[in-house]
């Protein structure tokens, strides 16, 4: 996966099978609309000039779709025979995968949670001690999506050039980049 922070916010490419690769461009909504009624040639060429050029030239384009960006939340996240995880208990902002990283912790939780109560498994209550026991990291995972998106989208020179020094500092410093990327996955709180 490769992601690139811009002024409308993070654009990420994700990989497919057959060396192909999903996008995911976010606008500002009074430029959706816009952009969805670009011809397939002028849209991908828009794409380029907002992601550049680091990962060659893009050649295709598949179907395109809109979601919008809004903060959801299930309550409760759990009944008697089901339980919420990741981006189905909430959704974050596609910054970093949080959503995925987080779904991939909830269930390591569960799956843990469920081997130690064994056969004395009772779903309400155990799946209530989940859903209390997930709340922090849900909740850090949530600051953590909202503050890079703050940061990101600042448009002030002084912004940009802060975030462009950091970036290019981040990404020749192979120890502090190791640690953002920790701290993204949930290994440090």
């Amino acid at each position: 996966a490769y992601e690139r922070f811009t002024d409308t916010g993070p654009i990420a490419l994700l990989p497919l099978p057959n060396g192909r690769m999903g996008a995911v461009w976010t606008l500002p909504t009074a430029q959706v609309n816009a952009a969805l009624q670009l011809p397939e040639k002028t849209f991908l060429q828009s794409f380029q000039q907002a992601f550049g050029f680091r990962l060659g030239r893009f050649s295709d384009l598949g179907k395109r779709a809109v979601w919008p960006l809004q903060r959801l939340r299930a309550r409760p996240d759990f009944s008697k025979r089901c339980v919420l995880l990741g981006n189905a208990a909430q959704t974050i902002h596609p910054l970093g995968a949080q959503g995925f990283n987080l779904g991939l912790r909830d269930a390591l939780a569960l799956a843990a949670m469920v081997e130690k109560a064994g056969d004395k498994f009772d779903q309400l209550s155990e799946l209530q001690a989940f859903s209390a026991a997930r709340r922090k990291d849900r909740a850090d995972t949530l600051r953590f999506s909202d503050s890079g998106l703050v940061a990101t989208q600042n448009t002030s020179a002084l912004a940009r050039i802060a975030r462009s020094i950091a970036f290019t500092t981040l990404d020749a410093a192979p120890l502090a980049k190791r640690s953002l990327v920790r701290f993204g996955l949930g290994f440090v709180r």
